[in-house]
């Protein structure tokens, strides 16, 4: 299967939300969404939270506002830590794993899935800033 773990935003909706369109207020947060739909074609999609860990795209969660860069290195290494719990209890190691986020949610995350033999890929690595970034998705949405 593919999973598609997609880095939250602090653009959100002013009002209780599925996850998967909580952010849709972000259109970094919607073209990593769309990617991960129509390239990808995603078996299931998860959102990395800074307050909720590994966030179903389903689940219904009211807007907050917290960030990975609102927490110190310890926080942070903790924050991953407990997402991989969570991934281990839900995610199975044969399954092909594509992160859609900024460094932030990746730099400590990634050690701990390669360390637990998790195929990971780091779809935006290398490819800029967030402008970039987007202009290299749509392009990539658009050959789909």
């Amino acid at each position: 299967m593919k999973i598609a773990l997609i880095g939250c935003t602090k653009r959100k909706r002013n009002c209780k939300s599925k996850a998967i369109d909580l952010y849709d207020k972000s259109s970094y947060f919607v073209k990593r969404r769309e990617y991960a739909n129509r390239v990808l074609k995603a078996d299931e999609i998860y959102i990395l939270s800074a307050l909720h860990k590994l966030l179903p795209s389903e689940k219904v969660i009211d807007p907050y506002d917290k960030g990975l860069r609102d927490m110190s290195k310890s926080e942070r290494i903790e924050w991953a830590n407990e997402v991989m719990s969570e991934i281990e209890a839900t995610i199975d190691k044969t399954d092909d794993i594509f992160i859609l986020s900024g460094s932030d949610y990746s730099k400590d995350l990634c050690p701990l899935l390669l360390s637990k033999g998790y195929s990971v890929n780091l779809v935006l690595q290398g490819k800029g800033g967030i402008g970039y970034q987007m202009n290299w998705l749509d392009s990539e949405i658009a050959k789909a």
